[in-house]
């Protein structure tokens, strides 16, 4: 079980290493950097942390093959894995739609098709294959001139259940963004299992990587106040039919994508109550957030990347390492053995 990281790359260069550096000095074994709409280049970043916190294990989460070509996205990965001279993980998704897909004027649609097209050519690239593809791209002959062959692992990041079965098909891992409850968590799994099955793989060593937004608190409802905004965010930004699928009521859906589809999101957070919240983010004292973090890990979660707001990151990250992550670690303990002298 891994406990791993994350932020929004804001502010200075020098601040987010800080932050990294913090973050492996409480005991989290990975970080992982977002390319986030239009903040600092991640593979730049995560160059930067490779070289100044050269124990911390990195991934990206995600790239899209939309706004980089899965060539310019297989050599910066390859570098990247160079210079940290370990293993990189590598999420690839579909990509912000409203805030850089439709604003670049950009296409798209075809997400599972292309997102699964570019696993495929991103590692054959990084395997050192001469290339030759039509598709969504265009390769003649393309190889990479980079040193070695990088150990790369591609993760694929999603909540949609078309991408879910392109994760179990074609992807190293998974990233279930979001899907806090153990239900949800399992509507995700059961989509990569099937898509898995159609390929005829096993998933032995895939990643199943929980990321979720964390806020821990020891006054939950103004950690719930706080969150509203993102909670609505996050189902405006998911479809009805998953919404659904995460125990959301449609009637909220519909009128948090009707504030949406109108650009106002300020008018979405008052239909986003407490439950809506806790259907997207773990909220609240340490105890009931390692609850919640600990029934994901027993549902199958490998690595439980704790994304944690810009202000008061470094605040938060230690919370959750000396008061969440021993009761979490305790709990899986506990049913460990509870399993062990029921078998």
């Amino acid at each position: 079980m891994i406990f791993s990281f994350t932020r929004i790359p804001e502010g200075p260069v020098a601040e987010f290493v800080a932050f990294a550096r913090e973050g492996y000095e409480l005991g989290f074994q990975r970080l992982w950097i977002p390319d986030q709409t239009y903040y600092a280049d991640p593979f730049v970043l995560l160059a930067q942390v490779a070289r100044e916190v050269p124990g911390l294990e990195l991934g990206l989460a995600v790239t899209n093959p939309y706004t980089r070509h899965p060539v310019q996205i297989a050599r910066s990965a390859a570098t990247v894995a160079e210079v940290a001279g370990r293993r990189l993980l590598l999420g690839l998704g579909a990509g912000n739609r409203k805030h850089v897909i439709e604003r670049l004027g950009l296409d798209g649609r075809r997400a599972p098709e292309r997102v699964r097209e570019a696993t495929l050519l991103i590692r054959r690239l990084l395997a050192g294959e001469a290339v030759r593809w039509e598709g969504s791209w265009t390769l003649q002959g393309v190889t990479l001139q980079t040193s070695g062959r990088p150990k790369v692992a591609i993760v694929i990041g999603t909540r949609n259940p078309k991408m879910l079965r392109v994760a179990g098909e074609v992807g190293d891992g998974v990233m279930l963004e979001s899907l806090v409850s153990p239900e949800a968590q399992a509507y995700g799994l059961a989509e990569v299992r099937a898509g898995a099955q159609r390929a005829g793989r096993t998933l032995e060593a895939f990643e199943v990587i929980a990321w979720q937004s964390v806020r821990v608190t020891d006054d939950r409802a103004e950690g719930i106040e706080a969150l509203r905004p993102w909670a609505a965010y996050l189902l405006g930004m998911t479809t009805p039919a998953v919404a659904a699928r995460m125990g959301v009521d449609p009637e909220v859906t519909r009128r948090v994508h009707e504030a949406f589809a109108a650009a106002r999101p300020e008018a979405a957070v008052r239909f986003v109550g407490a439950e809506i919240v806790d259907r997207f983010v773990l909220v609240g004292p340490p105890p009931d957030v390692a609850a919640r973090c600990a029934a994901l890990v027993r549902g199958g979660a490998t690595d439980f990347a704790v994304q944690v707001a810009t202000v008061g990151a470094n605040a938060q990250l230690r919370r959750f390492a000396r008061e969440v992550r021993p009761l979490v670690e305790r709990m899986l303990a506990a049913a460990n053995r509870e399993n062990v002298g029921n078998a």
